[in-house]
């Protein structure tokens, strides 16, 4: 039985496509031919391609066409510039796990946010709080409940970042947020 479209939403509708053949034990070849498709037709539907593919997987015949509008629409907003802070201003070893220049700042907000306020400069975590803004940062801090050093929390207050936590432990001179 074919997905969701709410679930897989941005997934090519060939890689679809394939997964069922391969969950039914279908050859492809044999698939193509009993469709009458060829195997570049499985990688832009058009609708007279979703009723084939409809009629072949049992589903409603837009099934098909949604998933490509919704691939098509991933593809261009990937091509879209991504904001990003004044990176200029951010140690690419702050990050050294990671591909610094393929890091993407809106996705990954909240893990950014922990490394810089848990190993950034003051600098860095400006350039952060202008990013984001002061509230998304609070807020962000305040859901990670994370193992934050001592320094950490001296210079929250530099920041006039309120952030409550439910309690602190001290172990080892590091606070544990729970």
């Amino acid at each position: 039985m074919l997905p969701e479209l709410e679930k897989i939403k941005g997934v090519p509708p060939s890689a679809i496509i394939l997964r069922e053949l391969k969950k039914s034990a279908i050859e492809l070849e044999q698939f193509l031919k009993d469709t009458a498709l060829s195997l570049q037709s499985l990688d832009q539907i058009t609708p007279k391609i979703s009723n084939v593919l409809a009629q072949k997987f049992g589903t409603t015949p837009d099934y098909f066409l949604k998933l490509q509008e919704y691939y098509n629409k991933k593809l261009a907003l990937n091509k879209l510039p991504k904001p990003k802070p004044d990176v200029s201003k951010i140690s690419r070893i702050l990050f050294w796990d990671t591909n610094f220049d393929q890091i993407d700042w809106i996705k990954s907000k909240k893990a950014v946010v922990r490394r810089v306020f848990e190993r950034g400069s003051p600098q860095e975590k400006e350039v952060i709080l202008t990013f984001y803004g002061k509230e998304e940062v609070i807020k962000l801090l305040n859901e990670l409940h994370q193992k934050l050093t001592n320094e950490s929390l001296k210079n929250l207050p530099e920041y006039s970042i309120p952030i409550t936590f439910r309690s602190i432990q001290s172990v080892n001179s590091h606070l544990y947020i729970s």
